[in-house]
């Protein structure tokens, strides 16, 4: 009965809105009738929910930018072994280096540059994937409705963006070992991509893979096994592109220092 009355409560043909903030909450709490709805809808319904994602990516680089910044001021990021051997006109050239890497354009507009590329790029891989695989098993649909159906079941990740905000807003403080990373004991050399995946793997993920199962298989018609593995193997892959970005920050962690276009 709440699916019904929620599918007769928004018309399939409604006109588009700029923000659809109820169809939010309808995920979280009737994401089948949600995703009936979408199945029948071959246009863009995707802003509401990207244009959130994004919004919130911008906003935890505002918050966390100034805490890395007081991490830097306060001696973290110290000079290379043999600093002091250095000429002097080749330390004024790293102090030119280090400073510049505190300076708004590396602590805001490319870190803010970074998460909108990554978040489109992320989202509509996800969705082209998901068609792919869905397609060669034999799944009706559409790329529209691939986009819509990943920005729509990346409900999830705007839960998550929200929790992170506020945890470094009220503990002044950033998260270092997000998802299952901050349950297990520091690696070993050697074992960065395990705590790279780690990292990215929490209930937010679990949710968002069941979100997407539930409107996969609404969408085309598959069985429950295809799904499944169109699913799998598309969680599989992004997660991969996903990691690269952290195993690189690790690898560039182990330096003593970042030095932009100094040659």
């Amino acid at each position: 009965m709440a699916e019904t009355a929620l599918d007769s409560s928004v018309p399939v043909d409604e006109p588009p809105r700029a923000l659809q903030l109820r169809r939010i909450i309808d995920v979280m709490l009737r994401p089948r009738a949600v995703f009936t709805q979408l199945r029948a809808i071959d246009r863009a319904v995707w802003q509401t929910p990207i244009l959130l994602i994004l919004a919130l990516l911008v906003v935890r680089v505002l918050v966390t930018a100034p805490i890395k910044a007081a991490q830097a001021e306060s001696g973290l990021t110290t000079p290379p072994p043999g600093f002091e051997f250095y000429t002097p006109e080749q330390q004024a050239q790293l102090q030119q280096a280090l400073e510049a890497t505190r300076g708004p354009v590396f602590q805001y507009v490319f870190p803010i540059g970074w998460a909108l590329i990554s978040g489109l790029l992320l989202w509509s891989i996800t969705a082209g994937l998901l068609y792919l695989l869905s397609t060669l098993q034999g799944g009706r649909g559409s790329f529209t409705r691939a986009l819509n159906l990943v920005a729509w079941a990346s409900v999830p990740t705007i839960i998550h963006l929200i929790v992170q905000i506020v945890a470094v807003l009220s503990t002044n403080r950033l998260i270092a070992s997000p998802g299952l990373a901050g349950f297990v004991p520091p690696p070993p050399d050697g074992t960065l991509l395990g705590r790279a995946l780690l990292g990215r793997i929490d209930l937010y993920l679990f949710w968002e893979i069941a979100l997407l199962v539930i409107g996969l298989r609404l969408f085309t018609g598959l069985s429950r096994g295809k799904v499944w593995a169109s699913v799998l193997i598309t969680i599989v892959l992004v997660m991969a592109l996903r990691i690269l970005p952290d195993l690189l920050a690790a690898q560039l962690g182990g330096l003593t220092v970042i030095r932009p276009f100094l040659f």
